[in-house]
């Protein structure tokens, strides 16, 4: 096919038909002299194969789809010299999505025009400062497909930050401005937007893709389902697609699939179908064998197959030593919860979601390099639009939480996939990416934040919490014991290494209670450098009356401690 072509310039009918007959002729003709019969017509050939069809591309639609491309290229790259060249000559006043046709172009920007009218159909705004958003003229709400706000008769047009409150360290949505503009199914609509506490600009969005971005795959999939809503008589081929999918799936010879395709698909030259096309033939002579010969082949190659493999894979998985256990692959075998390296703290998090209601909730777990809980805790998200987002959300709030106790070296683990893989550098979904903005903020506030992913098997902890906590309680936290005192520790030398003042900060405040942890803001308890450390130190202890023990020692100096008071 002409690739390089349709994607520069809008192909006439006439040559795209062309096109279709060749490929068409190709697909079904026996020869150059022999022609076939088209089994089944080429428009329900061009539904992928997942939908039961073979995925041959609708050209005109195709074609869109790479205009769109071109487009999508002009508004993601306007210092390039052909978009700037462009935007001087069409649209030099307004944006790509608001050009035009205008008098005397040239057949290319009309072109790019036709891909124009594809790529608006899927574009939407994610509010974050909402400075360029408008609330009447633009797509933002969070719906599929995206739509506008539903504008009242007299209303005018305004910004998505006049709906805003910022109060400089948090911001939320104006309730009262929004009851007294908008209906209420938009109102409910704003209010599931998460709003970033950071301001971030808005940002436009491709919202067929989950990373936001154009894809030629997604734009032809845009643009072949509105052609079939368009043409409703254009049918799937006859047979089940999910069968059909999972016969696309095996492990045998592709000729062997497509014969399986076509026969679900009454593709296949049988008496009845060759009846249907007006050739006579007489049924009654016809015989068939009790088995037919492609089922008794593919019987004994099942028979034949089958000790070969149960021998390979035992060789595979089996030891030296006669253990098949001991040979599996690390990724085979189901690893438990690996507790922390001193000096750092482990935070357990995970999230629910009822579909039905959109309620989530958020539980967490924080443990110590000994596996000791240290301290844990459960929220009522409210509503979310998706599971993935009540994950994103429970992160963040477990990092808050986390963070608020003075923790600074964290390793944070979930059963969230998508999530963590985002997080470690893959392309982040743009749904859930004003939460991963604020989640880069609080990253940046630990002196070392990870993010690591687990199977559900080891969060179950934190996955019980999440699943249990009342739907009234907003906010829910408890630790390893009843009493957690933190103690505010100033005066001793901070020209002593972290791992010294931890060592020598432990044994000082023994005989008051468990320490848990000591927190020197900006090192590790394990740093074993002098750096000048920090004029305050943070001791968290277990056990009753441990903080009235503790503050007994303010004033004295024994080898380090000056002053000690409650936090």
């Amino acid at each position: 096919m002409p690739v390089f072509s349709m994607s520069c310039f809008k192909l006439p009918a006439n040559v795209t038909d062309e096109i279709s007959n060749l490929l068409m002729r190709f697909w079904w003709d026996k020869g150059d002299r022999n022609k076939g019969i088209p089994w089944v017509a080429w428009k329900r050939l061009q539904f992928s194969k997942k939908d039961g069809g073979l995925g041959f591309r609708d050209l005109p639609r195709f074609n869109d789809a790479l205009l769109a491309k071109q487009a999508w290229r002009l508004l993601k790259h306007p210092d390039t010299p052909f978009a700037r060249l462009m935007k001087a000559r069409y649209y030099k006043d307004t944006s790509i999505l608001e050009a035009k046709h205008r008098i005397n172009e040239s057949y290319g920007w009309s072109s790019i025009v036709t891909g124009l009218t594809l790529l608006k159909k899927g574009m939407k705004h994610i509010v974050g400062d909402g400075e360029s958003t408008n609330v009447f003229e633009d797509l933002w709400l969070p719906v599929h497909p995206p739509r506008r706000v539903t504008r009242n008769e007299g209303q005018e047009d305004f910004l998505v930050k006049e709906l805003i409150i910022d109060s400089g360290c948090s911001r939320k949505w104006n309730l009262p401005v929004l009851e007294a503009i908008l209906n209420a199914e938009d109102r409910n609509l704003v209010q599931k937007l998460y709003l970033p506490q950071r301001k971030k600009q808005d940002r436009q969005v491709w919202c067929y893709d989950k990373s936001g971005d154009y894809t030629v795959k997604s734009g032809y999939w845009l643009a072949f389902r509105e052609h079939l809503h368009d043409h409703p008589e254009i049918t799937i081929p006859h047979g089940d697609p999910v069968l059909k999918d999972q016969i696309w799936r095996l492990q045998i010879m592709p000729k062997i699939k497509h014969f399986f395709w076509r026969a679900l698909s009454k593709a296949l030259p049988t008496a009845t179908r060759l009846v249907t096309r007006g050739m006579k033939i007489d049924k009654g002579s016809i015989r068939l064998p009790e088995t037919p010969p492609i089922l008794a082949c593919l019987a004994d190659m099942e028979i034949e197959m089958q000790p070969n493999f149960q021998e390979t894979r035992s060789s595979r998985f089996t030891s030296p030593t006669g253990s098949t256990d001991l040979a599996l692959p690390t990724s085979s075998r189901k690893l438990p919860w690996q507790r922390p390296t001193l000096g750092y703290f482990k935070c357990n998090f995970d999230a629910s979601y009822d579909l039905h209601s959109q309620q989530s909730m958020a539980g967490w777990i924080i443990r110590d390099h000994n596996g000791v809980a240290f301290s844990w805790g459960t929220t009522n998200l409210g509503v979310s639009n998706s599971p993935l987002e009540a994950e994103a959300k429970a992160l963040l709030i477990a990092m808050q939480q986390t963070w608020s106790l003075g923790l600074d070296y964290v390793v944070f683990e979930g059963d969230c996939k998508l999530l963590i893989d985002s997080l470690q550098g893959n392309p982040i979904d743009f749904n859930i990416e004003n939460i991963c903005w604020d989640i880069d903020k609080w990253r940046r506030d630990f002196k070392e934040c990870v993010f690591l992913y687990t199977r559900r098997e080891n969060n179950m902890v934190a996955h019980s919490l999440a699943s249990t906590v009342p739907p009234n309680d907003m906010f829910y936290s408890s630790s390893s014991s009843s009493i957690v005192s933190r103690i505010y520790v100033v005066g001793y030398d901070i020209w002593l290494s972290a791992y010294e003042l931890s060592i020598s900060l432990r044994k000082h405040f023994a005989s008051c209670g468990e320490v848990l942890h000591v927190h020197i803001p900006g090192y590790s308890e394990c740093s074993s450098i002098p750096t000048g450390l920090s004029r305050f130190a943070l001791i968290y202890l277990r056990g009753e009356g441990a903080e009235d023990k503790a503050l007994k020692l303010s004033g004295r100096r024994l080898k380090l401690i000056v002053e000690v008071t409650a936090a």
